[in-house]
């Protein structure tokens, strides 16, 4: 795969786990809402593993909604945690 006859039949070809990776703390880092989450995001065979916690229902949602809208995610298992309050944002990634 790789030549643009076989892009052209098939689609592009989707990105590595690194590259999701990359786009899901991306689009979770430029989400206000999300500014006083901590969020840790894996990446294994482009299912994302959301980790880590949130302040309320909507920050939850909200962060799978982000991760789910980058190309590429095959699944998106959401493990945050609600727990209320306020705080600082902080996005990771798990190794």
């Amino acid at each position: 795969m790789g030549s643009r006859e076989e892009e052209a039949i098939f689609g592009p070809e989707l990105p590595d786990d690194a590259t999701i990776q990359t786009r899901v703390r991306d689009a979770l880092a430029w989400e206000d809402r999300l500014r006083d989450a901590v969020i840790r995001v894996r990446v294994v065979n482009t299912q994302v593993i959301l980790e880590g916690w949130v302040h309320t229902e909507e920050q939850k949602r909200l962060a799978e909604e982000r991760a789910d809208s980058v190309w590429g995610v095959g699944r998106v298992v959401n493990d945050l945690v609600v727990r209320g309050g306020g705080g600082q944002r902080e996005v990771t990634t798990g190794s």
